[in-house]
């Protein structure tokens, strides 16, 4: 239906894809955080139960005119839909989703309420699915936790590299002086 991939489900071809992505950092594992969704990393933050209650019983849909491409169909028919999901009300969500979505994301309307339009396609159905898989993803990139930084310092041979880098610098700027004695 909306993912016909979901976390721990790989097609040979997305095996494929993420053991090369990955070898250099999993030395051969296969990959367990990540999902290929067309090219985008989604992240497996909201369970498929939580996904299907939000798109069954928690968006309300919109549709009008929408312009473009599509001759005398653009001014008949509404094929644009904007889709409301509001945050506040949702019972699909925990609290601490709903708390972590109100820190990250501020364009809210009315103060809850997160509005998607899908206006791409000229089919009112493919521009409902587009909208509904934008709003996933952007759910998913926004529960998606913040991974920390950890400092570090760099290595003996980085330092080495860049004295030597310096110094090759210094030659150069050396060799443009004017040479005075003769």
């Amino acid at each position: 239906m909306l993912n016909s991939l979901r976390f721990g489900e790989y097609s040979e071809k997305t095996k494929k894809r993420e053991t090369n992505f990955h070898s250099h950092k999993n030395k051969g594992k296969p990959p367990i955080i990540f999902v290929f969704l067309k090219g985008l990393i989604k992240a497996a933050m909201l369970t498929e139960q939580q996904e299907l209650h939000i798109l069954k019983k928690e968006l309300s849909y919109q549709t009008s005119r929408s312009g473009g491409k599509g001759g005398q169909n653009v001014n008949k028919v509404e094929t644009k839909v904007s889709i409301s999901f509001d945050v506040s009300t949702s019972d699909a969500l925990t609290e601490r989703q709903k708390e972590t979505l109100f820190k990250k994301y501020h364009d809210f309307i009315n103060g809850s309420v997160i509005q998607i339009v899908g206006n791409i396609h000229r089919s009112q159905l493919e521009n409902k699915e587009e909208a509904r898989k934008k709003l996933i993803l952007l759910l998913n990139k926004l529960l998606k936790p913040v991974k920390k930084r950890v400092a570090t310092k760099p290595g003996k041979a980085a330092k080495e590299r860049k004295l030597e880098g310096k110094k090759q610098t210094g030659e150069k700027k050396q060799l443009r002086k004017k040479i005075t004695d003769f």
